[in-house]
């Protein structure tokens, strides 16, 4: 079964066999189909793109020659990137980056399989399928997700020291600074 969605980076193919996700990359053409796992796919990624989302959990299969490298890929955490080099070096390709590039450009299941987090040693963002604009929305959009999560857990922090009794430690406030909390006496 296939559909589509659109996104800020094009509209995506999504390819469902025996019940996994086993597609997702750009398309042109519309696609209507349902079933469960299409449709949490769907909806896990319109949650990526809205930052609610830094991990997919929906079932999907990778394959292929390239496996173990995807596999690896697999593993760099949401709003962090890792070089060619070192994807070559983790995957027991060491000397092989520019087959790294060969290999993302091969990536059939974008986003699962994020080829987007892989940069050139010096930083510079390297090359992507569907174009650099795209790698660096990409980038940027989970550097703001993990941002906002940062803020979020600051707030748990906040009402969690809130609801303990700071009276009875013998402190008279809890002051929150921009950055940090401290305790005043």
């Amino acid at each position: 079964m296939i559909t589509s969605l659109e996104t800020p980076i094009g509209n995506l193919k999504i390819v469902e066999m025996n019940d996994q996700i086993v597609e997702i990359s750009r398309c042109d053409e519309i696609y209507h189909d349902h079933c469960d796992v299409l449709d949490e796919c769907v909806k896990q990624l319109l949650e990526y793109f809205d930052k609610k989302r830094t991990i997919f959990t929906f079932p999907y299969h990778i394959e292929g020659k390239y496996a173990n490298v995807y596999q690896e890929l697999v593993k760099v955490e949401y709003g962090k990137t890792i070089s060619y080099k070192q994807l070559a070096i983790n995957s027991n390709n060491a000397g092989k980056n520019r087959l790294m590039g060969h290999i993302m450009h091969c990536n059939k299941l974008l986003l699962v399989v994020p080829c987007h987090r892989v940069i050139n040693s010096n930083g510079s963002l390297g090359g992507f399928g569907l174009g650099v604009d795209s790698k660096a929305y990409l980038l940027s959009l989970e550097k703001k997700g993990v941002f906002q999560l940062k803020k979020i857990l600051s707030i748990i922090i906040c009402l969690f020291i809130s609801m303990i009794n700071v009276n009875a430690l013998g402190f008279e406030d809890i002051v929150y600074y921009e950055d940090r909390y401290e305790v005043v006496n």
